[in-house]
């Protein structure tokens, strides 16, 4: 994806959002690696992957399950988006 470069980059935001969120690095390494390959855009992930712990904090539901629902969303499947109102 040409994103190897970024690997500064992703650590120091994962790092500051472990400790601005609390949660924990085991989770969001794979969210972010998720995002990040159906996105192809570090941007694009970190800005899906903040909504993705604001919408798992305010609906109860796994930050996993937000961030799958979040990535068929992104490639056009939005019915999983319906639980979250």
């Amino acid at each position: 994806m040409g994103l190897a470069f970024e690997g500064a980059a992703i650590s120091k935001f994962i790092a500051d959002m472990e400790t601005a969120t609390g949660v924990l690095d085991d989770e969001l390494r794979p969210a972010m690696t998720r995002l990040m390959t159906t996105t192809g855009s570090l941007r694009k992930s970190q800005e899906l992957l903040s909504l993705a712990i604001d919408v798992s904090r305010g609906s109860g539901v796994s930050l996993e399950t937000v961030v799958n629902d979040l990535n068929r969303a992104y490639v056009g499947q939005t019915r999983g988006l319906a639980k979250y109102s």
